[in-house]
C-alpha cells in the first residue's frame, strides 16, 4: 500500500494483539483480508474463525468488506502476512467499547493534522517526533488507548518532547487544547434511495445493512427519498461516512435500488 500511514511506533503487529481487519475474500480453506492499521495482509483458517461446531452462515461469522476485530496468531514478516483469529471475539463485551481505541486513533490523527496546519509544521515529522515515543511508552505501560494516553501526558512527557523539537512548544500545546474542545462536532451525509419494488424492500435492505455496521451513528429518514447519516467526530470520521455510503450504494445497485448522493462527510463547525 503506497499511501499507507503507520500509526504506531512499531511497524510489525505483535502476537496476541487485537487489530482492525477487513476480510475481502473467502476461499475453500481460508479467508483473506488486510489489517487496517498495519501494512500487512492477513489470512485466517476456518478453524480460527469461530468456536462454534456448526456454522449456518459464514457471512455472519466472517462478513466480507466490513471492519471487524481479530487477534494476531502468527506473523510472517518476510511476506508482510499475518495469521489471525476471530474465534476469541467475546460477543458479551460491548463492541463499541472495544472499538473505542481504534476510533480514537482517527480523532488523534485529525487533531494532529489540524495542529500541524495551524502551526505550519510537517505532519509526518511531528508524528515521528512526538506520537511514536508516546506510543512506545503507552505500550510499555500496557495502556490500550493512544489518544487518552497522549492527553493524560500532555503537560508532562508530551511537553518534554515538544520542548525538544519545537521552539513554539507553548503555541502547540495551546493548539491541542483548543482543538480538543471541538470533538463533539457532528458529521453528516445525505443519500436518496428509490426502489421500483416499493419502500418495504428498501427498509429490509437498510435494516440488514445497518445491523452489520460496527461504529456509532444514526441513520434516519428525512423526506422522500432522502436519508441522513449522522455521527460525531469524537467516535467516527469522514472516512467512516465515505465507506458507509460506498457500501450502501453498491448494495443498492445489486438490489436494483436507485441511489443518489447529495453529500458525504459534511462536518458542522
Amino acid at each position: 500500500m503506497t499511501d499507507f500511514f503507520q500509526i504506531y511506533h512499531n511497524s510489525v503487529p505483535e502476537i496476541n494483539e487485537v487489530v482492525l481487519i477487513k476480510f475481502t475474500k473467502k476461499n475453500d480453506t481460508h479467508f483473506e483480508g488486510n489489517l487496517l492499521e498495519y501494512d500487512y495482509d492477513a489470512i485466517m483458517s476456518y478453524n480460527n474463525a469461530t468456536k462454534k461446531k456448526k456454522v449456518y452462515s459464514w457471512n455472519k461469522i466472517v462478513p466480507l468488506n466490513k471492519t471487524i476485530l481479530a487477534t494476531i496468531e502468527d506473523v510472517i514478516e518476510g511476506n508482510n502476512i499475518v495469521q489471525v483469529s476471530t474465534a476469541y471475539n467475546n460477543n458479551e463485551i460491548d463492541l463499541k467499547e472495544r472499538l473505542k481505541p481504534f476510533n480514537d486513533n482517527k480523532i488523534l490523527i485529525s487533531l494532529i493534522k489540524k495542529i500541524c496546519y495551524k502551526q505550519k509544521l510537517n505532519f509526518n515529522n511531528f508524528w515521528t517526533n512526538i506520537i511514536y515515543p508516546i506510543d512506545k511508552l503507552r505500550k510499555e505501560e500496557n495502556i490500550d488507548n493512544l489518544l487518552e494516553f497522549f492527553l493524560e501526558n500532555k503537560n508532562e512527557y508530551v511537553l518534554e518532547l515538544l520542548q525538544k523539537y519545537y521552539e513554539n512548544y507553548n503555541d502547540i500545546l495551546s493548539s491541542i487544547d483548543e482543538n480538543m474542545i471541538n470533538t463533539n462536532q457532528k458529521i453528516t451525509s445525505k443519500i436518496g434511495l428509490i426502489s421500483i419494488n416499493g419502500i418495504d424492500k428498501t427498509k429490509t435492505l437498510l435494516s440488514d445493512f445497518i445491523s452489520n455496521q460496527s461504529w456509532n451513528f444514526t441513520f434516519k429518514y428525512d423526506s422522500t427519498p432522502f436519508y441522513f447519516l449522522e455521527s460525531y467526530i469524537n467516535d467516527s470520521s469522514v472516512e467512516d461516512h465515505q465507506e458507509f455510503i460506498n457500501s450502501l450504494q453498491e448494495l443498492a445497485s445489486q438490489n436494483k435500488i436507485f441511489s443518489k448522493i447529495e453529500y458525504v462527510g459534511k462536518v458542522q463547525l
